[in-house]
This record gives C-alpha cells, structure tokens and sequence, in this order.
C-alpha cells in the first residue's frame, strides 16, 4: 500500500518538475533564441514579381527616423511537387519552400549542436529542422530540385534552427544552399516570378512602420511583430502545457489514494489507537506518527521524483519545443521548488485526513471499531426481489450501500479516462474534413497541389478566368469517369485594407468556382454581390470597422469600395483575413498562393469509395501531385493533428499503469478489511471463485459509473480546455468538435475496466489464504 503511494508521488514529481522546467525553459530560451538569430523588431516578406517599389524606398520615404537598419534575405519559392527524392518519388511536404544562398541569410542559423551555420558546400543543401520531421526525409538523402529550365540533386547535409519561419504554425518551411548552387536557380526564379524578398528591421516604432507599410502599395506576403512571430510558438509547446494539466490530474489522484490509504489505515489500527488513548497520548501525538510515516514517504518519493524529472524534462524539450534552440532545459532550482511543493501539498492534505483519528476513543477498541448497531437500511436492494445472481447482488448492494467508500474510486478512474478522452476529440477534430471550414476552406473529399502557375502571369489579368475554366473542365472529366464533383479552391491575394484611417494587410481570400455563400458565419451574413466583403473579428476590430461599413480594398494598385456583410472565424494568420464575393473582379497576378485545389463529390460516395477515386484521379490528372483526402489537407495544414495522437497513446500506456495500481491498492485494502466478513461466507460454503468474482464485479460497476460520468464530461472538458486554444488562434465562436462515439464512450472505458478487471481479479486471489477460522480477526 505504501509502495504504491511511493510510485504515484514520484510519478506526480516527475511529471510536474519535467513539464515545469520543460515550459518554463522554452518560454524562457525562446527570447534568448530570437535574440542570438537576430531577429528584429519588424519582419516582412514580399514577392518581387508584384513590385514596384521596395520596403527600403517606402521607408526612407515614409519614415526614415523611424528605424534604425532594414536588411532582407533574398530567396524563391518551390511548390512541393518541385522538390522530390533522387528517384522521383514525391517527399512529405505539403507547403510551399522558401530556399536562400547561405551567403544571403542576415539572421543567424544554427545546426543541431547550436552552432552558428556560416557554410553550406557545394552539393549540400541544410532543411530547417521541422522539415526533418514533417518532410519525410532523413539526413543522407538526396533530393532532385526542378524550377523551370534548372534541375539540379543536393544531398541533405544536416538540419538547422529557424527562428524566424521554424515554427509549426508558420507554413512555410526554407532550406539553404551554396551561394554557387543557387545562383542559377535564383536567375529562374526571377524569370518566372516566384523570388522574394525577407526584411529584417530595427526600429523603436514596431507599430508606426507596420502602419507605414500597410498604408504603402507594396504587396506583403507577410508583416508581423517579434511578438507575433513569438505567438506562432504556442503549438510547439503544447506538449509540456498539456502534461502540466495532466500532472495536476496525478496530483489529484495521489490525494484521493493517500486519503483512502490514511482513512483505511485509521480504522484498520483503531485497537492501537484506543489503547494510545487510554494510556494518556493526546491527539496530535498520535497523528504525528502517521505524519511522520507520510512525510518520509513523500521526501523518499520527492528525491527521486525530482531526479528522474531532469531527463524526462529533456525529453519532453526535445519533443514539444523541438523547433526551439533551448540553451538548457535542465534548472535544479526550479525541480526542487517543484518537489517541494508536491510535499507540502501532500502533507497538508495528510494532516486533514488525520483528523479522523481524534473521533477514535478506547471505547473503539473495546467494541472492536464498531460504535454501535445499524438500525437503517442498509439499501434499497432486496435480495428476495432480485433476479440478480448472489454475487452480483452482493456486488452492486455494497455499491449502494456505501457509496462514498466506491466514490474514490469512481473519481480516480474518472478523471483517468478523460485526458484520453479529451486528447482523442482534438486529435479527430483536427484531423477531419471539417476543420477545413476553420482554415477559410469549404470542406471537401479530396484535394490535389495544382503546380500550373501560369495564372498568376498574365499580360491582360484574366488569371482567374484561366482557373475557373481549368475547374469545370477537371469537372467534366470526373463526371464521365463516374464521379460528378466539384472542383473548386480558396485563392489567397495580397491586398491593402482602409476604413477611417486605419490600415491594414492581412489575407485577402477569394473563392476559385465557388462561392461565399458556402462558408459559416459568426455574425451577418455572406457577401451575396460583388461589392460585399466579410471580414474576421480581428481584423474588424483592428480596422475600427463593424457590419454595415464599407472599406476600401487595395488589390494591385487597384481599389474596391466593399461593404461589410458579415464576420467569419478562421485560423488563418491568428484571426486575420478577409473574404471577398467570387464576382468580384480581381487581377490573380498578385495572388500570394492558395492551400490546395480542392474535389467535393456530389453523390455522397463512402470513404472507402474517396480512397479508390484519389487513384483514378492521379491517373486522370499525371499533372498534379499530393492528391488526398480532405481530412489529410486540414491534418497537413495544422500540422499538430499526429502530435495529439502520439501524445494520446503516451497518455493511455500512463492510464493503464494508474489504474491497474489503484486497482491493486484499493482491492488489497478491501480484502484486509474484510477479511471476517470472507472467513464467514467460507465458513457458510462460498467458493473461491464466488468471492473473487464478487470482488471484481464491484469494480466493474463503479467502472461503467466512472465510464458514464467520463463520456458526459467528455465533449464539456474538451471544450473548456480547446476553445481558449483556438479562441488565441482566431476562432472566437467555439468550434464543432469531432468525436467517434464509439472509441470515446465505448473503446477507451472497455480497456480501462478490461485492465481494472484484471488486476482485481488477480489481487482477490489472495482471498484463497483467508479460512473459515478466520471468522473473529479483527487485524
């Protein structure tokens, strides 16, 4: 019993000292990393096709005294399909990549010692480290670039940090070569449009010059603050605050059992603590012993816990800030003020439950711990009424009768199965369709990377003309192969926003052969004509602007006079875009990309149905790459979607260990304390087997109680935890979560009572050592 109070206090330490010191350490390192890469007050990327005038010329003509040095990194842009393995098959990368000459990098990168990067030979080419995990390439591979004319194989050489761009919610991802290397594959760049530009400035005015720069005709790809580039971090710790919570849960669970261990533990020593009584000991003496054993159990624990949490905060540094150059993720002082406070807790909750010892009286030994007769009913059981068998009767009376003695357990495997729970509704919801709606897209069945950029060139504007016929004739070509479709995507443009002075740029989105109207509103309604715009919270709210407004849309020198119909949430940008009609006419040469082309098939195929029809599709279409379903695209755009999973499993194996010990714990302690009542049923003929299986039914049933009080919480929990994560990422409304009823209510609750089950099983075996002379123990 001991033993297994022991292992949840060093469980509950390790964990606590781990994702503290883990948190804390990237949080910490993170302003320490910015400033060793260099990153400045102000960054911003632009296309150099869309250009007229650079960010150097805007502010030395808009604000010249107010910043102090501007630098950029020059660099290109290749779709995924352009960069594959030396045999051709296609790598894992699902967004554009930005490739820079190492020697044009301004800010500081570093390889996976931390040191500072300052060559790239020839041959070589180094993948910003979340492209290691993501990419589904190794160090040692060799990948075969193709833009345009240029065709070239580089063997990757290593992987580095990234501050600026590294970070899981920034979708694109960059590599470095040998300024040779590159150089022909820059010259392409420019000739077909897809080089830029990554500024890099000091100023005192983060503000002014952001205002500066929005108010300009330039067309950003991009413009934040250090503090938003720090932002888009939030996702890469997520681990260490998610086993911070769960760590809370350990805790919570280490005070019910020592609460049940203190109380089973009082009323199975009440002879010692009568006689203690009556030989004139006071109380607090008496609880001092007790306190004493918890206090040398807890420091044993603390010690220990506190010492295995350096290498598991480690680990755990490694796995959630992984894009983060953390410079230690080990501080002693911060473990021992963990350790410490998990004792002090420990030991405050022992105090109270040992007040129970002061109701215990010499009298309590003499009437053997019993205060006198039961003159109540003991339930509203009756056996004569029952068509239960006797060991389920006695099974679910016992429950009945004395609920606060199951409670603990209920509590404890209650709040086991919920972080499970809860991980498993996010891990789906962000892996389904649906969540496309959240990232300004209409869900669909499948989607494919359209590597014909041709639109975004032409001479006369007719870009999206170009696109909207390339659609229905991909349409007309599904239909007479069997799958009537839709084909349609979100075009993404750079664009300038005003109303009442304000300014700003943020991703102005246009559907592609289909329309506004397909999208969910928080607020208002869709723009039903083409001078009708939606716009996010955000973004409105940064504008000054509300429904019923008009602002001024700036797209290509061009301006559009739009009113405000309506408001939307989307994870794109943290909460900042826009939504213009698909009327509108707009000029796709300053379109800055789109996430996919997506396929909605109109007769409802099942999805087994969408998998055989991604295969004829990559047979119809040879021209595009990465065809998938849908539920793929929204996983590849958040990116954390297989976080959740893997941690979900890591969550389980822990559960399963919680259980099967407070299983242990809890029936060893029932057999001590019944060990009369047993002597008796065997003294009257009850079998073995009888005895265990009343045991055990009895945790079946606070199981299924655990199992329903966890699959109500479920879906609230996952709420209350989730909705302020995407509330930080744009989504003020909530979002429509995603549970398999089944797995969550069904599968999960089955292993954990299958694993309760078995562990009680086992341990009520010790019931075969208690014989009917057995009857009168009271030890």
């Amino acid at each position: 019993m001991n033993t297994i109070i022991l292992l949840f206090i060093i469980i509950s330490v390790m964990f606590i000292s781990g994702s503290v010191n883990s948190m804390i350490a990237s949080t910490s390192s993170l302003d320490k990393y910015f400033d060793n890469a260099g990153i400045t007050d102000v960054m911003c990327a632009t296309y150099n096709r869309t250009e007229t005038q650079t960010v150097e010329q805007v502010l030395e003509e808009k604000a010249k005294d107010k910043y102090s040095k501007i630098e950029y990194e020059p660099m290109w842009f290749m779709d995924p399909d352009e960069i594959r393995f030396n045999d051709g098959s296609k790598t894992d990368f699902t967004s554009t990549t930005d490739l820079m000459p190492i020697g044009g990098t301004k800010l500081n990168y570093f390889d996976k010692d931390k040191n500072k990067i300052t060559e790239v030979k020839k041959g070589e080419i180094l993948i910003a480290n979340k492209y290691d995990a993501q990419g589904g390439i190794k160090v040692g591979d060799t990948l075969k670039f193709k833009l345009g004319d240029v065709e070239k194989e580089f063997k990757v050489a290593g992987t580095f940090y990234d501050a600026g761009m590294g970070s899981s919610l920034m979708g694109n991802g960059r590599m470095i070569l040998n300024d040779e290397d590159a150089e022909p594959f820059m010259k392409e760049a420019d000739k077909l449009g897809v080089s830029g530009k990554f500024y890099f400035i000091n100023t005192e005015y983060s503000d002014d010059i952001i205002d500066t720069l929005n108010k300009s005709d330039l067309s950003l790809v991009f413009c934040g603050k250090r503090d938003f580039i720090k932002s888009s971090y939030i996702f890469d710790m997520i681990v260490s605050l998610l086993l911070l919570a769960v760590s809370a849960i350990l805790v919570i669970v280490a005070l019910i059992v020592l609460r049940f261990t203190i109380s089973f533990t009082l009323s199975s020593e009440f002879r010692e603590i009568g006689v203690m009584k009556a030989i004139g000991l006071g109380n607090l003496k008496i609880r001092s012993q007790y306190l004493v054993k918890y206090l040398a159990i807890s420091v044993v624990a603390a010690v220990i816990g506190t010492a295995l949490s350096f290498p598991f905060g480690s680990l755990l540094t490694d796995i959630s800030a992984s894009s983060i150059m953390v410079e230690s993720s080990s501080n002693p002082i911060i473990n021992i003020i963990c350790g410490i406070a998990v004792v002090a807790v420990i030991m405050l909750f022992a105090l109270l439950c040992t007040k129970k010892a002061n109701k215990l009286s010499p009298v309590d030994a003499i009437r053997n711990g019993e205060t006198g007769e039961r003159f109540k009913r003991k339930g509203f059981l009756r056996l004569s009424k029952s068509r239960l068998g006797t060991t389920s009767f006695m099974a679910s009376n016992d429950v009945m009768s004395a609920p606060k003695r199951f409670l603990i357990i209920i509590v404890v495997f209650a709040l086991t199965m919920l972080p499970i729970q809860f991980l498993d509704i996010c891990a789906d919801t962000l892996n389904s369709k649906e969540m496309l709606s959240l990232l300004a897209c209409v869900p669909s069945d499948a989607a494919f990377n359209d590597n014909d950029n041709t639109y975004m060139n032409t001479k006369d504007g007719s870009g999206k003309q170009m696109l909207t016929d390339r659609f229905r004739k991909m349409e007309q070509t599904l239909a007479e192969n069997g799958m009537p479709a839709r084909v349609y995507r979100e075009e993404m443009l750079a664009a300038k926003q005003e109303f009442n002075g304000k300014t700003t740029k943020v991703t102005t989105i246009q559907g592609v052969n289909n329309a506004a109207d397909e999208h969910i509103y928080t607020k208002g309604s869709a723009p039903a004509n083409a001078n009708e715009v939606a716009v996010q919270p955000n973004t409105a709210k940064d504008l000054g602007a509300d429904i019923g407004d008009t602002i001024t849309v700036t797209i290509g020198g061009k301006k559009y006079e739009l009113i405000i119909s309506g408001m939307y949430d989307a994870m794109i940008n943290m909460g900042q875009s826009i939504r213009l009609h698909e009327d509108l006419d707009v000029d796709y040469n300053f379109s800055s990309g789109c996430f996919s082309t997506q396929i909605r098939f109109t007769d409802d195929p099942s999805d087994k149905e969408v998998e055989d029809r991604i295969e004829k599709i990559k047979e119809l279409f040879p021209e595009v790459s990465d065809v998938k379903t849908g539920a793929k695209l929204a996983q590849d755009i958040t990116s954390v979607g297989p976080l959740f999973d893997t941690i979900k499993i890591f969550f389980l194996i822990l559960s399963a260990a919680i259980v099967i010990m407070v299983a242990v714990l809890m029936e060893r302690s029932m057999v001590i304390k019944e060990t009369g009542e047993i002597a008796t049923m065997k003294a009257i003929g009850f079998k073995d087997d009888k005895i265990i299986k009343w045991h055990t039914k009895r945790f079946i049933i606070t199981g299924v109680i655990s199992a329903v009080i966890a699959g109500v919480l479920a879906l609230p929990v996952s709420k209350l935890i989730g909705n302020p994560i995407f509330s930080f990422m744009g989504v003020n409304q909530g979002v429509k979560y995603s549970m398999n009823t089944l797995r969550v209510a069904v599968g999960y609750p089955v292993l954990i009572m299958i694993l309760m089950a078995i562990s009680v099983w086992i341990t009520a075996a010790y019931t075969k050592r208690i014989t009917a002379q057995q009857t009168s123990s009271i030890e």
